[in-house]
Formats: C-alpha cells, structure tokens, sequence
C-alpha cells in the first residue's frame, strides 16, 4: 500500500516561512534529452579507470558501518600544501556551493553594513540571499561585462561583498590590484570571493590572505580537477573564521569515496598530471572557440573573452536569436546554457568548453544553423 503524506492547508504552511523564501525561485536546471551537456561548466575529462579501481579499493577498507573523521585533517592538509597556506586555514566541504551558504548565513544573520552581491554572476548568490531573508543591493557590472570598482557602493562598516573571479557567466576577472584597493579602502568589510574557476586563470590572490584579514576565499576541485561528481570544495579564510563556520556545519560531511579521491588527486603524480594536461586542453580549446565565434560569425555573435572553462555568447542584433539557436542545438543533441532571462543578458548563451570534437561539433552545428 502507498502512503501519501497529507498535503498542509496552504495558510498553515506558509505560515512557516518567511515570504523572501515563499516568493523567490527554485535554482533550474534544464534536463532535456541529449548526448552532449555543455551546460554545466564541467571538464570533459574523466578520471583514468585505473585510477579509480585504486581509489575503489582503498575505500573497500573502509569500515561502511563507523563514522569517518568529522573534519579530515590529512585532507585538509594536503589542500593547503596545494595553495601554500596552512592546514589551518582550510576548511573542506561538500561543494563550495555548499560552503557558500554557509558564509552568507554566518555573515548575514546579524548583518549591520550592506550585503553586496554582483551581477550578473552566479544566480545562486540571489537566490541565497532571497532564501535567508538577507536584504541585498547589486554590484552591477559594466557594460563590457567587467568590475568596476568606482561603482560599488560606499560600504558602511560590517558589509559584505559577494562577488566571484573568475565571474560566471561571463568568465571576466577581478583584478587581483582592483581587489587590493578595495580590502585596503575597506577594512571593515568582509570580502567573499569565490574563485571556481581559479585554475584557469593566471592570477592568484591567495597571498592576499596573509595581508588582509577581511578577504575569504572560495574554491572547489568540481572544475579544472575533473571532479564535480565527488562534491568538494573549501573555504580559505583566518582559522577564527573557519571556527565560526564549523557551527553551523554538521560534521561528517565528506564521504570516504571523496576524501579518497581526492587525497589521491593531490598526491599521485601520474593522477595529478593527467588532471593538469586536461586543463591545459582546455584552455587551448578555449582559445580555439574564441577565435571562431569572434572571427567566423563575428558579424552576428559578440562573445567575450574568458578566464574560465566557458564563453559567453551575445547576438548583436536580434536577441530572440539566442533562443533559436538553442533550441537548435538541442534538437542537435547539444545543450547549453541559456542565460539570456539574467540581469543584463538578454540574448546570451553561455557553452562549457568540451573535448576538441566536442567543440568541432558544437562549430558545425552553428554554422548549419546560421545557414538555415
């Protein structure tokens, strides 16, 4: 026999939450059927299948039945060796999405300057901030798609600002000395910077850490090291913040399968340099896709240079284009991303970089489509 809860009384329910939650949108994702996902900013690249059967069998002897660590210190260490930062200043979790909520609800709860959050960038920030009830205000970027640090806002003491570098969709920066000015200019206030995508870019801002106590810094093994089936990601920040985030983090959060990987990721050579030649595919890739939507169909498409493992696509004259090319793809069996509903993107496509005959495909397909 199936047991189908009850459904609340609509009033009775609602009277649980608070209306920013009510009233804001679920995160979506486009699910329709195809062969080839270009829309979720994933390597193309699988782990060697050899190395997985050793990672499978290290977690084979693992006890399934016991707890692992609550917070794992030989991970974590391995992270900072990875960054040259202390063990103590990472903290591991389940994705830095994950990690990201946690931020935004330890810095906004008891929020007194302004929650700053840029756009367009990851929807998700809004949305975060809509759930929790935050009052938030834009940082807009310009028109060129790039920070401009003369248009944020003054910040009053205990503000936070939320922005991420390389910035998705439109895979600009923030220049690691736009960054220092505004830490210097505002000691006060907490900066978040969340850096995806950091391996595809050449700058650091990591030594910032050790000159700034107001800057925290978000970054995830789901993009350059092929992991975005694993789930980890971490926070880089002062060890007093990270205690302050384990509060509201449950332990036990990072399954034997991950922790294993990736230890084994940061610390096998033929692993880890197999992970760095496919990101350096990549970049080469993305290099090659920039040349043929900027030069090939320049005459429709704008598209925008990238410090990520995507670009971002404008039709100049006819914004409703981005729809039927989308589409197009779709019926091709490629997906995309279509960001065009977003603050200042009407008629943008975002398109994960992908293997090189995925891309030849992703260019074939346009330029049958642009033929009619």
């Amino acid at each position: 026999m199936l047991i189908t809860p009850k459904t609340p009384a609509p009033n009775w329910f609602k009277s649980f939450f608070s209306p920013s939650l009510l009233a804001a949108p679920a995160y979506f994702i486009d699910e329709p059927q195809v062969d080839l996902r270009l829309d979720r900013n994933e390597s193309p690249y699988d782990w060697p299948n050899e190395m997985k059967t050793l990672i499978l069998e290290k977690v084979r002897h693992h006890e399934w039945n016991r707890y692992s660590e609550p917070y794992d210190l030989e991970l974590e260490g391995l992270i900072a060796t990875y960054n040259h930062v202390p063990a103590e200043c990472i903290l591991a979790g389940p994705g830095s999405n994950f990690l990201l909520t946690v931020c935004i609800e330890l810095l906004g709860h008891t929020l007194r300057g302004k929650f700053v959050v840029a756009q367009p960038s990851f929807p998700l920030y809004e949305s975060h901030c809509q759930y929790l009830g935050i009052a938030y205000t834009p940082w807009k970027l310009n028109a060129d798609f790039q920070y401009d640090i003369s248009d944020l806002d003054d910040l009053p003491a205990g503000s936070v600002v939320l922005f991420a570098s390389p910035n998705n969709p439109t895979g600009n920066i923030l220049p690691k000395s736009d960054l220092r000015t505004l830490l210097q200019k505002n000691p006060d206030s907490y900066f978040i910077s969340d850096e995806a995508y950091h391996e595809f870019t050449t700058e650091s801002t990591t030594d910032l850490l050790a000159e700034f106590q107001n800057l925290i810094i978000l970054r995830t093994f789901s993009k350059a090291l092929s992991s975005a089936g694993l789930r980890l990601g971490y926070i880089m920040a002062s060890p007093v913040f990270l205690h302050e985030c384990k509060k509201i983090m449950t332990p036990y959060l990072i399954a034997p399968l991950t922790r294993e990987a990736v230890k084994t990721a940061l610390s096998n050579p033929v692993l880890f340099s197999f992970l760095q030649n496919s990101r350096l595919t990549v970049l080469k890739e993305r290099d090659r896709m920039y040349k043929f939507f900027g030069e090939e169909l320049a005459s429709m498409l704008e598209v925008w240079p990238s410090h990520a493992n995507f670009l971002l696509i404008r039709w100049k004259k006819d914004h409703a284009e981005a729809k039927r090319y989308y589409d197009a793809l779709i019926e091709r069996g490629i997906l995309v991303r279509n960001v065009t509903r977003g603050p200042g993107l009407s008629g943008c496509l975002r398109i994960t970089l992908g293997s090189p005959e995925d891309n030849t495909r992703v260019q074939q397909a346009f330029r049958e489509i642009a033929k009619g």
